[in-house]
């Protein structure tokens, strides 16, 4: 199918979207351009599906569709109030002003470098805040700041409050960039094909897919979407409905199929085994998230990551004492972790986002701290920049 039929196929499918969710929206979709990157597409995780086709969507709800030129799918999508908003959410958090193309020297080691530094510089200030501050007694003022002007003042007390948080998430922001290669993974990584086995062709019932959707809708499920894939050289059929619910799809040996909701833990394990030459010392299926292994709502950092539950985690004898994560519903390996890579964890997404299991369950009563924390943190630094611009201003007098 050539791009200009799939475009007015989604153009037909944004009508029947539109239709189900019971508004009138007419969508009209423009084919603009094929681009390996722009500003909204600066995400590594979309390397393997460049170049992009960009696609503008015109209507009540006007945006910018990105399909992949590998795939076909749409990758992401791009509502034009949400391109606003980035403008002075990530675009200007991680700098792309200054960023050219996906993979960038001169940037990276420019952020490296900004951050480096306001982390010394908030570092010194909780010293210099701490140091100032009278514990026991006070200045001749009557208080506990030797600071008299209101600024200054404030900047004081914000600063002992907040000035932590600042120094955590600014320290947590460089460790993002993972500065010389410290996080990443120091020895081999898995063997992917000796555990994904490349499988064979599909054979018997499961290289008709007329016999897989029967079978799929004799269970009660309706499938719109099905992948071929191997796991342990065993060919099935993943197959997803309309709310991206999953089934599998085995041969079940008889000349029959088999459908089921996950792999059984003991055939995921045999097939972890071939993920490393060193032998496991450790195995768990997990029914909750763990501190490595945990879901976010899609709009959170990492809330795009399919993971799925039960999973199976294992750990390796390795030099590096690799943990991986498998997801049983699928049957893919959604992350291994070795030492390096786990201790980044807490210091770039704890520090930063505060991303365990135990807080996010806490739902808006830590959405609410963080906020709080957030107009703190530039309180203080409002303050830190009306002091600065007066002192310069004071230079050009």
């Amino acid at each position: 199918m050539n791009l200009m039929a799939r475009t007015k196929r989604l153009t037909y499918l944004v009508h029947r979207w539109t239709g189900v969710v019971g508004c009138v929206l007419i969508a009209t979709l423009r084919y603009d351009d094929a681009i390996d990157e722009d500003r909204w597409t600066h995400a590594r995780s979309l390397d393997a599906h460049r170049p992009l086709h960009r696609i503008s969507v015109d209507g009540p709800l006007p945006g910018t569709l990105y399909v992949s030129g590998v795939t076909g799918q749409v990758v992401l999508d791009a509502p034009l109030s949400q391109q606003r908003w980035n403008y002075v959410g990530a675009w200007l958090h991680w700098l792309y002003m200054f960023k050219d193309g996906s993979v960038d020297p001169i940037w990276s080691w420019l952020v490296i470098g900004l951050s480096a530094l306001c982390t010394v510089s908030a570092l010194s200030g909780c010293v210099v805040g701490v140091w100032r501050w009278r514990f026991k007694g006070r200045y001749k003022t009557g208080a506990r700041t030797p600071y008299r002007e209101p600024w200054m003042r404030w900047h004081h007390v914000a600063g002992l409050l907040f000035g932590g948080v600042i120094l955590t998430w600014i320290f947590s922001g460089l460790m993002s960039m993972n500065p010389l290669g410290i996080f990443s993974p120091k020895h081999i990584k898995p063997n992917l094909v000796a555990y994904y086995g490349g499988g064979s062709l599909p054979a018997g019932p499961l290289a008709q897919p007329s016999r897989v959707i029967q079978t799929l809708h004799q269970s009660g499920f309706l499938p719109v979407e099905l992948h071929w894939r191997s796991l342990n050289a065993e060919t099935y059929v993943l197959a997803y409905d309309r709310q991206a619910h999953i089934r599998l799809v085995r041969d079940d040996g008889q000349g029959g199929l088999a459908v089921s909701l996950s792999w059984p833990a003991a055939q995921a394990l045999a097939a972890a085994g071939r993920l490393f030459s060193y032998p496991l010392i450790g195995n768990e299926v997990l029914r909750v998230d763990d501190a490595y292994y945990y879901r976010r709502h899609a709009e959170a950092m990492n809330g795009a990551r399919q993971l799925g539950l039960p999973a199976l985690r294992v750990d390796f004898a390795d030099p590096g004492r690799t943990r991986v994560y498998i997801d049983l519903q699928t049957g893919a390996v959604v992350t291994s972790l070795d030492t390096s890579q786990r201790i980044g964890r807490w210091l770039f997404y704890f520090l930063h986002s505060w991303d365990t299991p135990g807080l996010l369950r806490t739902g808006p009563l830590r959405d609410l701290v963080i906020m709080v924390l957030s107009l703190g943190g530039l309180a203080v630094t409002l303050a830190g920049v009306r002091i600065g611009w007066r002192r310069v201003m004071r230079l050009y007098k």
